[in-house]
């Protein structure tokens, strides 16, 4: 998603109101934890400071469906995240630890910021709900709609870690 900065690059403003929405194929990238379902959207500004960094803040609003980590259904998750990102100008000096985004010109790409921002905000591990029992490793039923008829002894014989229990 290309923004003109052009009002900013000529000295006419330094801040742009965003709004705008995402289409699931702009993302260009293949989400392995989880998936978008619909489009997200953007609200923020664009701020430039007198040295050439602009500043992008603003919420992202998303929603993804992933699996649940213990029964691996299906868990709809509406996000929206806080966006704190900043971009430097190709051409410019910049800092060696710096962690900025860079623009060439009179515009600025959004997505890699954005993307950044989604993929390390969605929890590592996501759950069903707290109490959910997960799946029976023997069988694979799903034990929050049914028990199992595995028997627990065959279980411990069949795991190796099954001696560490008796030292505890």
């Amino acid at each position: 998603m290309l923004v003109d900065i052009a009002q900013i690059s000529n000295g006419l403003t330094n801040r742009i109101d965003l709004e705008m929405i995402i289409a699931q194929e702009e993302w260009a990238v293949s989400f392995q934890a989880f998936k978008l379902a619909g489009d997200a959207s953007f609200s923020g500004m664009l701020l430039a400071d007198e040295n050439g960094v602009i500043t992008i803040t603003g919420h992202l609003n998303a929603h993804i469906v992933s699996q649940c980590a213990r029964c691996l259904v299906s868990v709809p998750l509406d996000l929206v995240l806080p966006v704190d990102e900043c971009f430097e100008c190709i051409g410019q000096e910049r800092q060696p630890d710096s962690d900025c985004y860079s623009y060439e010109r009179s515009t600025i790409d959004l997505i890699p910021a954005l993307r950044d921002t989604l993929v390390l905000s969605v929890p590592q591990r996501i759950l069903c709900h707290e109490t959910c029992k997960g799946i029976c490793p023997e069988c694979g039923v799903d034990l929050n709609k049914e028990t199992c008829s595995c028997s627990k002894e065959g279980l411990k014989q069949d795991n190796p870690f099954s001696q560490l229990k008796e030292l505890l």
